[in-house]
């Protein structure tokens, strides 16, 4: 305990460097999706500042205003949201809660992974062009699975109460979403959405898709199409 302590206090010593967004790379996927064992994939030499949930309205304060999946218009230009997304996004935003993982003292570059930020891409891609974003993908039943072995909650109410994103993206299948029977169902179309809803605004190339179940299956190819994304090399201790 004591460890873990001082390592969530150290972890708030460092200097940022990058001071614009494009010093940023954005890893968004489902919860249970595998965003944190990505995340170390990307970071094993820890060259970036790592960002953890930075999205999450319930521990950062700059970010209260956002839904646990907030989706926003790309042409949405409300302060509210822009601000605390500029000061996540440009390495601004220091908070016991994001920075709990970060080891590096000096970082170029930041690595922010969120599972609640999937409904916003297309928005940050409209006010903040340039940023690398990654998004995870893996099978919805392993999913869900996942989620209910843990107990978690589902918030498909609070998400489809977006009007916003029915008018956009939901008004076709809106009645069997809420027609869902059970948590399954409700976690399934979770799923369904804040990953459909980026599939359909960025056109290929403009995203990087990764799939867990690739980095399982053939590790060598889909981490060298990750890092070519990235514009970087990687090495054999990558596959430790």
């Amino acid at each position: 305990m004591i460890g873990a302590g001082l390592n969530r206090l150290l972890g708030g010593f460092y200097v940022d460097l990058g001071q614009d967004h494009r010093d940023s790379v954005f890893l968004a996927g489902s919860g249970r999706a595998g965003t944190s064992w990505v995340s170390e994939i990307i970071n094993y030499r820890g060259e970036y500042r790592y960002v953890f949930e930075p999205f999450h309205p319930g521990k950062v304060d700059v970010c209260k205003n956002f839904r646990s999946k907030q989706y926003l218009r790309p042409d949405d230009r409300r302060e509210e949201y822009l601000e605390p997304a500029r000061k996540v996004l440009t390495g601004a935003l220091r908070s016991r809660w994001t920075d709990r993982f970060h080891r590096r003292f000096v970082a170029r570059r930041r690595l922010i992974k969120d599972i609640r930020a999937n409904l916003l891409l297309g928005w940050m891609r409209a006010n903040f062009p340039g940023m690398p974003v990654i998004l995870l993908l893996r099978h919805p039943c392993a999913v869900v699975a996942s989620r209910l072995a843990l107990g978690w909650k589902d918030n498909l109410s609070e998400t489809v109460g977006q009007e916003e994103l029915v008018e956009d993206f939901l008004r076709p299948m809106e009645p069997e979403i809420r027609g869902a029977r059970d948590a399954f169902e409700r976690h399934l179309f979770l799923w369904c959405i804040e990953n459909y809803v980026p599939l359909r605004q960025f056109a290929p190339g403009e995203i990087h898709l990764a799939f867990y179940e690739n980095f399982l299956a053939r590790p060598e190819d889909e981490i060298r199409r990750l890092f070519s994304f990235l514009g970087r090399d990687f090495d054999e201790r990558v596959y430790q």
